[in-house]
């Protein structure tokens, strides 16, 4: 995944304006648990292409819902009976 990243940084380093080159960071940021690159790319995203920067917002926030479905496990389940 680190080459791909590296490849999709000198398309932008090329044309630092290329919609799918952004999302090709953000992608391979994610998947490399690069969060605050993710969010960076996906913000210049949405200034260039809103649309395709909200069909991919889910990548965004650090893997936020990752974090909270993993978080499910430890709490304390809470068991009760109805009259």
């Amino acid at each position: 995944m680190k080459g791909a990243l590296r490849y999709y940084e000198r398309a932008l380093a090329k044309s630092p304006e290329n919609a799918v080159a952004l999302l090709g960071v953000a992608k391979a940021s994610y998947e490399l648990e690069e969060y605050a690159a993710v969010d960076g790319a996906l913000a210049q995203l949405k200034s260039l292409d809103p649309a395709t920067a909200s069909q991919f917002s889910y990548l965004g926030s650090g893997g936020a819902g990752t974090a909270r479905a993993s978080q499910a496990a430890t709490k304390e389940i809470s068991i009760w009976d109805e009259e």
